[in-house]
C-alpha cells in the first residue's frame, strides 16, 4: 500500500520538517463544497518543528512528497532529494522520475536498489553546481 507523506522546506528558516496535517481551502460551488484535488487548493501546513507542531501559510513553504521508496540506507527519499548511485552519478529525484545531474562524462548504468540520499536541493545546492 502506497504510505502518503509530505515533508516541508521551511522558507524563511531555511529548515525542513515532517507535515503532520494539511489544511485544504473551502470552495463552495452550486453543489455545496468541493473537495481538494491538487496542492494548488492547500492553504495552511502544519509541521512538527523540534519544540512545537506550528501552522505556516501554504506560501512560506515548499512541500516535498515521499515517493514510496527507500534508499540502500533504509532511508525514505522524497522529491527534491539528492541521490548518488553505485558508478558516483548524482541525480535530483522528482515526483515521476530522477533527472540525472552530470559532473563528468560517464557510460556507467544505474541500478536504483544501490542508489543513496546525500542530501536535497535546498540544504546541499553544493551537491548539484
Amino acid at each position: 500500500m502506497k504510505e502518503t507523506k509530505y515533508r516541508a522546506w521551511y522558507i524563511k528558516e531555511k529548515k525542513i520538517y515532517p507535515v503532520s496535517a494539511i489544511y485544504f481551502k473551502a470552495e463552495v460551488s452550486v453543489n455545496g463544497i468541493n473537495p481538494p484535488s491538487i496542492l494548488q487548493d492547500i492553504d495552511m501546513v502544519e509541521v512538527f518543528t523540534s519544540d512545537d507542531s506550528v501552522i505556516l501559510d501554504r506560501k512560506e513553504v515548499i512541500l516535498m512528497q515521499f515517493i514510496n521508496r527507500k534508499d540502500r540506507n533504509r532511508k525514505d527519499i522524497y522529491e527534491e532529494d539528492i541521490l548518488k548511485d553505485n558508478s558516483g552519478q548524482v541525480f535530483i529525484q522528482g515526483l515521476c522520475g530522477a533527472k540525472r545531474i552530470v559532473k563528468e562524462p560517464t557510460n556507467a548504468t544505474t541500478d536504483f536498489k544501490w542508489e543513496e540520499v546525500i542530501g536535497n536541493i535546498y540544504q546541499n545546492k553544493n551537491l548539484i553546481t
